[in-house]
């Protein structure tokens, strides 16, 4: 009797699977719909798990929306260009107002729209990413853990940059992978995608550099011509540049600066260095931490004023390399774990704690698996190298989990490939 109910389930499974297999429109379908209705069924359930509003929302992304929406351009004052973030994500808001506004939704309600499409968007385009190189289960199971990650859901609640950049940045990986599968338009395939992550780094300027590294992947792949890998390289980095280009002209013309994106990375950087010891961010819990490390931060609080740019922070960072070597080694280890489970006021860092392990777990599982199947080691080194950039940029900023949503996604993504990469799942390829 249980062999006859594994073989019938199994059986069952393959059939379902080959039919979603066999239907991308269908596939897509059911995974956006069932995204939309996990986030639903968890906001209408835990009313009490959401966060505040930001104050970046409050003191940057509305105002600038609504300059928009009434003609005075992207300022928060009607005056002055607004730079401390990129425009991307005011330019959405104003852009979903604007639309539900007619049929009388609120504004609050409108980013809770844009919330829950992005939710769906971003499950849809992991799904086809996982089921790129291995059969549909693979893009099943990373959309699963995606739609049912439960801090991915609390973000869902709030006004945050983090899930439309998320749908933005997993389109533009899908048409880059995409690209590198396409012989004949491979490179306007390519260049879309790059469109796709400049738009991203519009919404967030942690992605400024992700084009760079997926280009530098596709020379290395050692896959194809060099000519053609050259050219689907430049095609990506032109994408990215001209989403981007039109930002940066109006910032050079009105304030005659030439930035990366925003204004706001020195300012996040020292933030980064000081959150434990800063006395001006009361909503932040005290926190117990080394007495070298504290002495780390009170130097950098000291001269936090006068570092308005990248090369003052460095020159602080290399004089505590040469004064405090060990603290300073020990601050960027623990830096390098918040930002796995840290909170930007420092509660709920331990209940977060083990269940961040038990996805950890499942994602280095599913990327050993997909690291040792030939089919799918080219893809999870791209995956497991844009995890990797997305870690890097939060330890250079402030290391909180709300940051490392992004790369949770893609590890979700690496997840999947390993459970396509088991023998039972690869068979499914010939079952039709």
């Amino acid at each position: 009797m249980p062999h006859a109910l594994i073989t019938g389930g199994i059986s069952g499974y393959r059939r379902v699977f080959v039919r979603l297999d066999s239907s991308v429109r269908a596939r897509r379908a059911f995974v956006f719909c069932g995204a939309l209705a996990v986030a639903l069924v968890f906001w209408a359930t835990a009313p009490r798990l959401q966060l505040g509003t930001p104050s970046d929302f409050d003191g940057f992304h509305r105002p600038v929306a609504e300059s928009l929406l009434r003609g005075r351009g992207l300022t928060a004052d009607g005056e002055t260009l607004a730079t401390r973030y990129p425009p991307g994500y005011a330019l959405l808001l104003a852009g979903v107002w604007a639309a539900t506004a007619p049929v009388g939704l609120t504004p609050a309600a409108g980013v809770l729209t844009l919330n829950l499409v992005s939710v769906g968007l971003s499950a849809v385009f992991l799904c086809e990413i996982a089921s790129l190189v291995t059969t549909p289960v693979a893009g099943l199971m990373a959309a699963a853990l995606w739609m049912t990650y439960p801090f991915m859901l609390v973000l869902s609640r709030a006004p945050l940059t983090e899930l439309p950049f998320c749908a933005l940045f997993y389109a533009g990986l899908l048409l880059w992978a995409r690209s590198l599968r396409r012989s004949g338009r491979g490179a306007l395939v390519a260049l879309a995608g790059g469109a796709l992550l400049g738009a991203a780094m519009l919404v967030r300027p942690i992605a400024i550099g992700a084009p760079l590294v997926l280009a530098c992947i596709i020379l290395a792949s050692g896959h194809g011509a060099w000519r053609r890998r050259v050219a689907l390289g430049a095609a990506l980095l032109c994408g990215a540049l001209l989403a981007v280009l039109p930002w940066e002209i109006l910032v050079l013309r009105r304030t005659g600066q030439l930035i990366p994106l925003s204004t706001g990375g020195p300012p996040s950087i020292r933030d980064g260095l000081t959150f434990a010891v800063h006395p001006g961010k009361a909503y932040r819990r005290p926190r117990e931490i080394p007495a070298d490390i504290r002495a780390v931060q009170m130097a950098v609080l000291e001269r936090y004023s006068r570092l308005n740019g990248v090369g003052a922070i460095a020159e602080v960072i290399f004089e505590q390399a040469r004064q405090r070597p060990l603290a300073l080694f020990k601050f960027v280890v623990w830096k390098a774990a918040r930002a796995w489970y840290g909170t930007d006021t420092g509660r709920w860092e331990w209940p977060i704690l083990p269940i961040q392990l038990i996805y950890l777990l499942v994602m280095a599982a599913g990327a050993v698996i997909a690291f040792r199947n030939p089919d799918t080691r080219g893809l999870a080194l791209v995956l497991a190298a844009l995890i990797a950039y997305f870690w890097v940029m939060t330890v250079l900023t402030l290391s909180i989990l709300r940051y490392m949503l992004p790369a949770m996604g893609l590890g979700f993504a690496l997840a999947g490939l390993g459970a396509g990469g088991f023998p039972w799942q690869r068979n499914l390829r010939h079952v039709h």
